[in-house]
């Protein structure tokens, strides 16, 4: 299983074009697509690479499930001094 994350803009037909590496072999496969809306302009500061931490593509997902509940919270002014 590989895992693949791209930065992208959804256009208002709500198509997407994905250039997957050519050391994807080609076939079927079953694909996650996991959505964060970004405001404009917001950048993430720090990126964690979970495949390279032994994470699957849906413990991934499953762990983002568990904490959407506090990210609200999280993101208010002032909290990112945890990020540090």
């Amino acid at each position: 299983m590989e895992a693949f994350k791209y930065a992208i803009d959804i256009n208002q037909k709500r198509n997407l074009v994905v250039n997957l590496p050519t050391a994807v072999p080609v076939g079927k496969a079953e694909i996650v697509i996991i959505i964060q809306s970004l405001n404009d302009g917001q950048k993430r500061k720090v990126q964690i690479d979970l495949a390279a931490r032994g994470n699957t593509p849906e413990q991934a997902a499953d762990m983002r499930n568990r904490v959407i509940s506090f990210e609200e919270d999280w993101n208010v002014p002032g909290m990112e001094i945890h990020d540090e």
